[in-house]
């Protein structure tokens, strides 16, 4: 944790040991959460986060523009076998987190209520993944690809990455 917010605040000299104190410091109050109804706040945060990053990087692109040489084909031209699969098995990937369903379920006071989660992640997650695959695949579709389903895509200068915002969802 410490390289990784001495990276960040790459202008602020200070030895990784400070950082990493710095970053233990923070995930104190975090850590000392006991049951899964304490970390509401930090999910709503959480929501909030991504989507402000989504918007930022979405009013960057729309700002730069579309390059001429850009073309969206509906299939991608030269997909073979092993492109397909590797982009199906990053969806499987994406969406492997099912079991920890049950994990989750057996620490609840009542499991019952369990499918709530998707009557509200469900509206916030589909719609943001189409976002995010469709208006990358406009703009970047030789930069974007398939690598997509992990939310990451470099644009020229400066470069831009939704990977380490968006693997906390």
């Amino acid at each position: 944790m410490g390289k990784s917010l001495g990276s960040t605040a790459y202008n602020v000299h200070l030895c990784y040991p400070i950082w990493s104190l710095i970053g233990a410091a923070v995930l104190v109050p975090i850590v000392q959460l006991r049951y899964l109804n304490a970390t509401t706040f930090l999910c709503a945060m959480n929501m909030v986060s991504i989507i402000v990053v989504i918007a930022l990087v979405i009013a960057g692109l729309a700002t730069k523009g579309r390059a001429a040489d850009v073309e969206s084909p509906l299939i991608a031209e030269g997909l073979d076998f092993m492109q397909f699969m590797q982009s199906l098995s990053a969806i499987f990937f994406t969406f492997g987190g099912q079991f920890m369903f049950y994990e989750l379920m057996s620490e609840m006071k009542d499991f019952t209520e369990f499918p709530k989660t998707f009557r509200i992640a469900g509206p916030f997650q589909v719609p943001i993944y189409l976002l995010v695959g469709c208006v990358g695949y406009y703009f970047k579709v030789r930069a974007f690809l398939f690598s997509s389903l992990f939310l990451v895509w470099r644009a020229d200068p400066p470069h831009l990455s939704l990977s380490t915002s968006l693997s906390l969802s």
